[in-house]
């Protein structure tokens, strides 16, 4: 096979065939199982499984369809999340499936939950999100769901809103001592905007994320990646109330496992999390997602700056309409890169004056 093929991609592949059409009963080549587990993904098609194994190309459809009743029927899912030497939190947010792509009447609308588990080394990581799925018998739809549910609550309103009674605390009580990190300094801060004085067509000046990946480096490890599992999906209207307290109250009993309950959505949902987490004193926290804390942060700059000509001076680069949008925070990448170009132009304007001043 290697004076014949030179690729070691295309050997493996090759002889993965050849081993699967000697031994159909008693073979799975990873890589035709790995091909017909993505097909199925991509396209869904009975057809073209069938066709392409048939050929030697890839596993059945029946197969396929054995392994993904073996990863529901799973019990592993739970919680091999649940160690204690990892950071779990969850979040919920709108799922959205269309049934029928062509018109997409009967689409889905529903609350998806997944959990997000980061281990703290990645010593710990090595084996953290690696779990096999083992080879399962069939069986009947009705009996894999079983039980696979979330539990629909009806919340209760007493008829005042919870949200009257938070009471925040002052911002003298919430502040605490904190030591900066040696990688982040701000004479990087003050590198980054001289860079600009220096750069040419061969070497321009980087990006802000870019160049502090690189700088901070030396300093810390990159953190493992996360582990992602999918919950139940529930079959309900996720701005209803009883779904959301639903919600809540199935999280609450998964966090009870790990001794910590965090639980991420977005705004319009986070605002009425918060008041059902309040009125039923459930033990969850309930977290604005970093999407939307991003755009609440740029839409409070475009309000305090309105006025100023900071619109003016973003219409320089962008069109009247999006840069409406940027100052509600809205179109949240373009205005990232609309504030750092008014950044870099005020320090450039600063350094030139502080030049001309010293000279």
């Amino acid at each position: 096979m290697e004076i014949v093929v030179p690729s070691q991609m295309k050997q493996a592949t090759v002889g993965h065939s050849v081993v699967q059409a000697s031994r159909p009963c008693s073979v799975l080549p990873p890589v035709l199982f790995g091909i017909g587990v993505s097909l199925d993904h991509s396209y869904g098609s009975r057809a073209l499984l069938d066709m392409l194994s048939r050929f030697g190309f890839c596993i059945t459809y029946d197969e396929v369809n054995r392994y993904k009743q073996s990863a529901v029927q799973c019990s592993d899912h739970e919680l091999s999340l649940a160690s204690l030497d990892a950071f779990t939190q969850w979040s919920a947010d709108n799922v959205d499936h269309n049934v029928n792509t062509l018109d997409g009447t009967g689409s889905f609308h529903g609350m998806g939950i997944v959990s997000m588990s980061t281990a703290r080394s990645r010593t710990i990581s090595a084996h953290f999100s690696e779990i096999s799925v083992p080879r399962l018998q069939r069986v009947n739809v009705a009996a894999i769901v079983k039980n696979r549910g979330i539990p629909i609550m009806t919340y209760i309103s007493s008829g005042k809103s919870a949200l009257s009674s938070l009471i925040f605390k002052p911002l003298e009580e919430v502040k605490f001592t904190y030591e900066p990190d040696v990688s982040v300094s701000p004479l990087y801060d003050l590198v980054w905007h001289a860079s600009w004085w220096f750069l040419d067509c061969e070497h321009p000046r980087p990006n802000w994320s870019g160049y502090m990946q690189h700088v901070s480096k030396p300093f810390r490890e990159c953190p493992p990646a996360a582990d992602i599992r999918m919950l139940p999906i529930m079959d309900m209207n996720p701005n209803d109330i009883n779904c959301i307290f639903s919600t809540l109250y199935f999280l609450e009993k998964q966090a009870s496992l790990l001794n910590f309950n965090c639980v991420t959505f977005d705004q319009p949902l986070w605002l009425k999390a918060i008041e059902v987490v309040q009125a039923t004193g459930l033990n969850v926290v309930c977290r604005l997602g970093s999407f939307h804390v991003v755009m609440s942060f740029l839409g409070s700059i475009g309000t305090i700056m309105a006025g100023s000509g900071l619109d003016d001076a973003l219409k320089s680069c962008f069109g009247p309409v999006t840069v409406k949008h940027m100052l509600t925070g809205k179109a949240e990448s373009r205005a990232v890169r609309g504030h750092f170009l008014v950044d870099a132009a005020l320090h450039w304007f600063e350094f030139k004056v502080t030049i001309i001043t010293a000279c």
